[in-house]
């Protein structure tokens, strides 16, 4: 039961950020989350008496899509990290000290045993009854709704054991069929790896758990779904899409490492340093990101309406090099132009005499425009 809390209290968090669950997450989960940065409240949600029930829509952010391919420990210490700066901090007379002294204790807990209130203090209880909306404690209230005692679920138990190696980084779907049957970690609900990358791109995905098949519509072209089984593809627009929303390429390929199958790891990984995935698959994702860094976007301003083609010659002349205004020829001679510092001329068109310029550079075309003034008399 309580792995079964656990992991359901951890699923609604991480549905939330995905807008894809049909269950409600605390006011303090989601302020905890807007205050990491992972979701941020959209058009609909400032004004909730416009909108009606689409108030609660969050919109997941760069960075929440990049803590959704994380394993769930480095996502839950991001958000007790958060949790101790945001609210223990502000909590008039709590301790983040006796935070953290509780957060290690809960890895020398009991599996199944209740422990008493009784000696915790009033920082480590609120904790206590915060944790629960993560999945890391259970504390059944009692008549009055205050509690008595609590429970450290298997989350917060394996929370401050990162050297543990059969800790579950993530839960399965509850479905043993690719593994003949067995359950191969040392938890109930959890499995070692359920997808399995073949060098054709294609992807199939051995569970039942609606939140794994929502992470991978991240990235992944979903073809069909079956019991217990999904299969997709691995295509140029679902990478791209997933870059665009911030996912790197290794991180992409990290989480399909850590959740491949153990059927796959044992027929990929011979010998030492052998990748678990097909190396087509990771050199067509890794160009594919290269492919959208090919262009690089740059701030600039737009300078035209020249008065002449001396003065259109003059601005290019001093955009082109990369030393103050002044340093060059009186006589409007560019000068020399340092190989080691970029030049602020991002484009021109000499037919149309249209510049764009750096944004650095604008600062100094007051200071462009006195010397052409004085350039322009000098010839006169």
């Amino acid at each position: 039961r309580l792995v079964e809390f656990g992991w359901s209290q951890w699923e609604n968090v991480l549905h939330y950020i995905l807008g894809s669950g049909d269950k409600d997450v605390s006011v303090g989960v989601v302020r905890l989350l807007q205050a990491a940065e992972l979701v941020r409240e959209s058009s609909s949600s400032a004004n909730p008496a416009a909108s009606g029930s689409d108030s609660k829509t969050p919109l997941i952010t760069t960075q929440g899509f990049q803590f959704l391919l994380k394993d769930v420990y480095s996502q839950l210490w991001i958000l007790v990290r958060q949790y101790i700066l945001e609210v223990v901090q502000n909590q008039e007379g709590a301790s983040q000290v006796e935070a953290i002294q509780l957060l290690f204790r809960f890895g020398f807990a009991t599996p199944g045993v209740g422990y008493s209130v009784a000696a915790l203090s009033p920082t480590q209880r609120l904790l206590v009854r915060d944790l629960a909306d993560l999945g890391m404690t259970y504390a059944p209230p009692r008549r009055d709704g205050k509690f008595a005692r609590f429970f450290v679920t298997a989350l917060g138990l394996n929370f401050s054991r990162p050297s543990d190696p059969f800790r579950p980084l993530f839960r399965g779907g509850g479905n043993n069929r690719a593994t003949g049957g067995q359950n191969t970690s040392s938890e109930e609900g959890a499995v070692q790896g359920f997808i399995i990358v073949e060098t054709n791109y294609r992807i199939y995905v051995y569970t039942s758990n609606p939140l794994q098949v929502a992470l991978l519509n991240t990235f992944v072209d979903l073809q069909y779904e079956l019991p217990g089984l999904v299969v997709g593809l691995l295509t140029r627009d679902s990478v791209l899409g997933a870059l665009r929303a911030g996912i790197t390429a290794a991180q992409l390929l990290s989480y399909l490492r850590q959740r491949a199958h153990p059927q796959m790891v044992r027929a990929r990984v011979t010998a030492a340093g052998v990748d678990v995935l097909p190396e087509t698959v990771v050199a067509q994702v890794r160009l594919w990101e290269n492919e959208r860094n090919r262009i690089q976007a740059s701030a600039g301003v737009l300078l035209r309406d020249f008065s002449s083609d001396d003065e259109y010659r003059f601005y290019k002349a001093r955009a082109m090099a990369s030393v103050p205004v002044g340093m060059g020829g009186e006589q409007g001679v560019p000068p020399v132009r340092r190989a080691a510092s970029p030049s602020p001329l991002l484009y021109s068109d000499d037919a149309s005499r249209v510049l764009v310029v750096s944004r650095e550079f604008e600062a100094v075309l007051e200071k462009v425009g006195d010397a052409f003034h004085r350039h322009r008399e000098g010839g006169m």
